[in-house]
């Protein structure tokens, strides 16, 4: 009689293991992380942003001899302030020319996964040029964003979330 018990609890133990296997694999195949297809996505469509008021809180910092504006990195993260805005993704690129002291620099920023019911994520482009005092200027603004619902929920787009 103890043995057929035995038999039993190995039956029972296989039949929840097969189970919980099974249930670890599935999991593992749901996709919860929005920002893989956003971060190797191009925008179908994107705005373009007057640089001038930018370019001249740039200004004002360099007269006032703080940091980041000598780091297309810093002016990148000053702009958007980034530091706690809520998206569970965030991807930065910089590409400069020439390699060695570059004058000129594009940064692209992604964000996803913001906790808003309507704007999901954004790309942001910026091109800059070093200027004389070692500060970096805009030569371009391009922003796009990721929405939630309508037609820019798998690509970045320049409409405005509804």
């Amino acid at each position: 009689m103890k043995r057929a018990s035995d038999v039993g609890k190995s039956n029972l133990f296989l039949w929840l293991f097969s189970i919980s296997l099974l249930l670890l694999s599935s999991c593992a195949c749901i996709n919860t992380w929005q920002g893989e297809n956003l971060a190797a996505s191009t925008p179908g469509s994107y705005r373009i942003e007057n640089v001038a008021p930018f370019n001249a809180k740039i200004e004002e910092a360099v007269k006032k001899g703080e940091v980041w504006p000598g780091d297309p990195i810093l002016i990148a993260l000053n702009l958007l302030k980034i530091s706690n805005d809520g998206a569970r993704l965030l991807v930065m690129s910089k590409e400069s020319s020439p390699a060695e002291n570059p004058d000129r620099t594009g940064v692209t920023v992604i964000r996803d996964g913001f906790l808003d019911d309507s704007l999901r994520g954004d790309w942001h482009y910026f091109e800059l040029r070093k200027m004389n005092d070692q500060g970096w200027r805009f030569t371009e603004i391009r922003r796009a964003f990721l929405c939630r619902r309508g037609i820019q929920m798998e690509r970045p787009g320049k409409e405005f979330c509804p």
